[in-house]
C-alpha cells in the first residue's frame, strides 16, 4: 500500500496542473491513501484534465480531517468529474473542516464536482459545506452510478446554490 500524507501544513496550494489522461493535480492508484489532517488550508484551483481535473482514484481513499478550509474552484474535465473522480474507490471523506467550497468547476459530460462509481463519498461534522455554480450535462455538482453511497451527516450548513446541468440532475 502506498501513503501520501499532508498533515499540519499551514497553506497546500495545487494550482494549473494538467494531466493529458486523468488526475490533473493528483492520480491516486491501486490500493493507495492519500491523507490531508490538521492543515490550515488546502487550495486546488485552474486544474485540468480528462478525467478528475483535481484527483482521479481507483480502488483508494482520499480522508480529510480538521483541516480548516479546503477550496476546489475553477477545475475542468475534458469529460467527467471537474474535481474528483472515484472508481471502485474505498472511500472519500471530508471530517471535521470549518469551510469545504466546490465552487465554478465544471465538467464537459457529467459531474461538475464529484462523480461516483461503486464509491462511498462522506461530508462528516464540518462547519460549512458549499456546492456553487459547478456544471456539467448530467450532475451539475455530483454523479453518483453504480452502488455508490453518498453520506451527508452532522454538519452545520449545506448550501447547494446554482449548480447546473444542461439535461439531468442539477445538483446530484
Amino acid at each position: 500500500m502506498c501513503s501520501i500524507i499532508f498533515k499540519d501544513n499551514s497553506t497546500s496550494t495545487f494550482v494549473t496542473n494538467t494531466a493529458a489522461n486523468n488526475g490533473g493535480a493528483i492520480l491516486n492508484g491501486q490500493l493507495s491513501e492519500i491523507t490531508f489532517k490538521g492543515n490550515s488550508k488546502l487550495y486546488f484551483d485552474h486544474n485540468t484534465a480528462d478525467n478528475g481535473g483535481v484527483f482521479y482514484c481507483t480502488n483508494s481513499t482520499i480522508t480529510s480531517t480538521e483541516t480548516s478550509t479546503i477550496s476546489f474552484s475553477n477545475n475542468k474535465a475534458k469529460q467527467k468529474a471537474g474535481v474528483g473522480y472515484l472508481t471502485l474507490t474505498f472511500k472519500i471523506s471530508f471530517e471535521e473542516t470549518t469551510a469545504i467550497n466546490f465552487h465554478s468547476n465544471m465538467a464537459e459530460e457529467s459531474a461538475g464536482a464529484l462523480w461516483s462509481v461503486r464509491s462511498t463519498i462522506q461530508f462528516k461534522g464540518n462547519s460549512n459545506i458549499t456546492f456553487m455554480f459547478n456544471r456539467a450535462i448530467n450532475g451539475g455538482a455530483i454523479s453518483a452510478n453504480d452502488h455508490s453511497d453518498i453520506n451527508i451527516r452532522g454538519n452545520s450548513t449545506l448550501l447547494f446554490v446554482s449548480n447546473e446541468a444542461l439535461e439531468n440532475g442539477g445538483t446530484f
